[in-house]
């Protein structure tokens, strides 16, 4: 029993650590795109440092979203997945030994059901990102995904109204 615990413990780190991984990430992103002063905000827009820090961003973004693919994705493969690791706590999984709350394991499951959301992360010609937080009712396949990236993909560009319109006639 006790090197169940010890196992649990180790998992349940290398998960803690993904995850304050993200929120530094957040944290940083935010921080950047919303600085506390005129001063600040200055030394990241207009400083002579502006293209290092913008790409500082866009990194600390991009982290951003890969530590938070790791704990919500939907491949059984990912070791991080926070929905793949309740179901070890659950009756029938790996650490039902430890004998966690069955109602509670199902709690944590159905809240991480109920609050799925996308982030549509739309990359602008000057470099800059845009995006989108779109709720969903149900699971979203990575199809459904490659279709709108492919449909909104083809509108990466300035556009006259007249191109914009064709193209959504050829979509």
């Amino acid at each position: 029993m006790d090197s169940l615990k010890k196992e649990l413990q180790e998992k349940l780190d290398k998960i803690l650590h993904v995850f304050l991984f993200a929120k530094d990430a957040y944290n940083y992103t935010e921080y950047f795109h919303n600085p506390e002063t005129e001063e600040e905000s200055s030394f990241i827009n207009n400083s002579p440092y502006s293209r290092q820090i913008e790409f500082i961003m866009h990194l600390m973004f991009r982290s951003l979203i890969v530590e938070i693919s790791k704990l919500f994705s939907n491949s059984e493969n990912d070791k991080f997945r926070i929905e793949k690791f309740l179901n070890t706590l659950s009756s029938s999984g790996h650490f039902r030994k430890i004998g966690i709350n069955e109602k509670k394991v199902n709690e944590w499951l159905n809240q991480i059901i109920d609050n799925q959301k996308v982030i549509f992360i739309i990359e602008n010609d000057d470099g800059s990102t845009t995006n989108r937080l779109v709720e969903t009712k149900e699971n979203i396949d990575l199809r459904d995904l490659d279709i709108v990236s492919e449909f909104l993909n083809k509108f990466t560009r300035s556009q006259s109204p007249a191109q914009i319109e064709k193209k959504i006639f050829q979509y």
